[in-house]
């Protein structure tokens, strides 16, 4: 069940609708990360009552499921990082090579890809080594803005990743070392304080 994780809330329309077209996914752990995502999403696709942010909200746990399916563990969802202001990250990993590896989850990109470079420029302004991805439903729109990357015309974002290539970047996650971020000390030093005597 996809609630022993702490993956979903019973209780939120995202969760409930989740449980009915994913009771456990750990079943189908076998499946390769393209066949885990392609199934899944179909699955919710042919349901009613969609919305674009339940769209969201359900690609956001089937993208969970597969990390944990994959053993791509521990990740963070909806998270914040230390010294990067007013940014909420989609799916954040601290790794041991690159420091944070973010990861925005997109339904559709449009114009949103120029958002989530935006994140990773900085990001990487904080974290000199951390990386950035999209994942998006759209193979067309990946293909789009990998261009743009690849021709230097955006910031920091690394690769756009579709269903059909999701594997890839599942198995690159899975050649790095996550790890628990550190705590991290805002002021270091001898304090001088006239309250200390």
């Amino acid at each position: 069940m996809p609630h022993r994780y702490g993956l979903i809330d019973q209780a939120q329309p995202s969760g409930e609708l989740f449980l009915r077209f994913c009771p456990d996914f750990a079943i189908d752990k076998h499946l390769s990360a393209t066949a885990f995502m392609n199934k899944y999403w179909t699955a919710y696709s042919q349901l009613d009552g969609k919305t674009n942010s339940m769209n969201g909200a359900i690609f956001e746990l089937l993208f969970s499921a597969l990390l944990i399916n994959s053993e791509v563990t521990p990740f963070y969802v909806q998270s914040n990082v230390a010294f990067v202001p007013n940014v909420r990250y989609d799916i954040l990993l601290f790794t041991l090579e690159k420091g944070p590896v973010g990861i925005s989850l997109k339904t559709s990109l449009r114009e949103r890809y120029k958002q989530a470079d935006l994140e990773a420029y900085v990001l990487k302004n904080v974290h000199r080594k951390s990386e950035s991805f999209i994942v998006t439903t759209n193979v067309g729109e990946a293909s789009l803005v990998n261009r743009k990357i690849v021709n230097g015309d955006l910031l920091a974002l690394n690769k756009v990743f579709h269903l059909g290539d999701i594997g890839e970047l599942i198995a690159y996650l899975s050649t790095l070392t996550i790890i628990a971020p550190p705590s991290v000390d805002v002021v270091t030093g001898r304090a001088i304080d006239i309250a200390i005597r």
